[in-house]
């Protein structure tokens, strides 16, 4: 009876001139929307190549899931004082079958999938007389080798006391390459490191009109072998929110402080995208039964701690000889066995950032590095565990 009455009121529909309702188009028409449109967050990727090198199991630029990331960051050039550009690792990258030529056969994947390289300079991006050639010579760099744009870090910036002649270069310079890059389509992202003392060497709000994006990343906040040589004590890579038993110079070393300071000095949030690390702290306790935040770490002057990474780490935490650790106030885990203890990026935290990111309304999240995720699943999860973790929290009702 039910498929008879539905039938006549199809009928009826048709007989009075009226149609059936036409399906409402999906809201992501593709599998990941693009960078301009109004709901896309970007999901930044830094790829390092170690195929050469590593002889554990390694991700190679084949296995890259360009359906995940919007835009892969790959290898580094340097800029020398003839404006000319180096590559940095031309025995991986040169020629056919190189570094480069592998990562732009990607984009036949994927059409949405961007590529872009590091460029890391010591100083000639504030020569006024360089900057026509060194503008051309990008450009050229990219074309020749089919990439979408370039992640621009300014070491001189980074490790000198910048003076307001700098500042007004680098933005003179930055306005330039965006002229010129707007010609052809290509992406001017430019990477800064998660201090407060980097941040005052950029003219924030000049800078932010002419780039495509600012990577902020938000890391590396403890784990210093100069700081923790001063201060022989255990703090998270990335935390989240400040301590409370932090002081007041301690609390800008956070996710929160810094992308929060970036935004009063002028950053648009849309711009901004939170950096996060795949790497981990490995310390050595004093005592292995005081860990967390502030715990004792053995300092050996000649030696830096040791790096680790979730790739290696994510196997222990079904070991029940390893103990998982929670700060509640940072939002970050900790791992130890006996005096062992790691400050490492997980499922949960690495969510929260994520999280984060989308209530604040930023531009998406970088991740360095994917090599350093779960990208093979071993760890009894899925392939690019805290990659995916990331994507997810991004689309989800966009």
């Amino acid at each position: 009876m039910y498929k008879f009455i539905l039938f006549l009121g199809i009928c009826l529909a048709f007989a009075s001139g009226s149609k059936p309702p036409e399906k409402s188009p999906a809201k992501h028409p593709a599998r990941l929307p693009v960078a301009d449109n109004k709901c896309q967050k970007i999901v930044g990727c830094y790829y390092i190549n170690n195929e050469n090198e590593q002889v554990d199991p390694t991700l190679n630029i084949e296995m890259i899931d360009v359906h995940i990331c919007t835009h892969l960051f790959y290898s580094s050039v340097s800029l020398k004082k003839n404006a000319s550009i180096e590559l940095d690792d031309a025995y991986t990258d040169e020629g056919e079958g190189g570094g480069y030529e592998r990562i732009s056969k990607l984009s036949k994947r994927n059409k949405r999938f961007k590529t872009l390289t590091t460029i890391v300079e010591y100083g000639i991006l504030f020569d006024p007389k360089m900057r026509g050639k060194l503008v051309d010579n990008i450009v050229a760099f990219l074309q020749k080798y089919k990439l979408n744009g370039i992640e621009l870090k300014s070491q001189y910036l980074a490790e000198n006391n910048a003076v307001a002649s700098d500042k007004q270069n680098f933005v003179l310079l930055l306005k330039a390459l965006k002229e010129n890059f707007d010609k052809h389509g290509l992406i001017l992202a430019l990477s800064v490191d998660g201090y407060e003392s980097t941040a005052n060497k950029y003219d924030i709000k000049e800078i932010s009109k002419y780039v495509s994006f600012i990577i902020l990343k938000a890391f590396d906040f403890h784990g210093n072998p100069d700081v923790t040589a001063k201060r022989p004590k255990a703090g998270h890579i990335a935390p989240l929110y400040h301590s409370s038993k932090e002081n007041a110079e301690e609390r800008k070393l956070n996710v929160d402080y810094i992308v929060k300071y970036w935004i009063t000095k002028g950053a648009p949030p849309n711009k901004l995208i939170l950096g996060t690390t795949f790497s981990g702290i490995d310390y050595t306790l004093v005592n292995p039964k005081i860990v967390g935040r502030d715990a004792p770490v053995v300092v050996d002057p000649k030696y830096s701690i040791p790096p680790t990474s979730y790739y290696y780490t994510c196997p222990w935490e079904k070991n029940r000889v390893w103990t998982t650790l929670w700060d509640k106030e940072q939002q970050v885990p900790y791992i130890s066995k006996r005096k062992e203890m790691i400050a490492y990026e997980n499922v949960a935290s690495i969510k929260l950032k994520a999280e984060y990111a989308k209530r604040m309304q930023l531009g998406g999240v970088f991740a360095d590095s994917i090599e350093e995720d779960d990208f093979s699943g071993h760890c009894g999860g899925e392939k690019f565990t805290l990659l995916k973790t990331m994507s997810r929290v991004l689309r989800d009702k966009c």
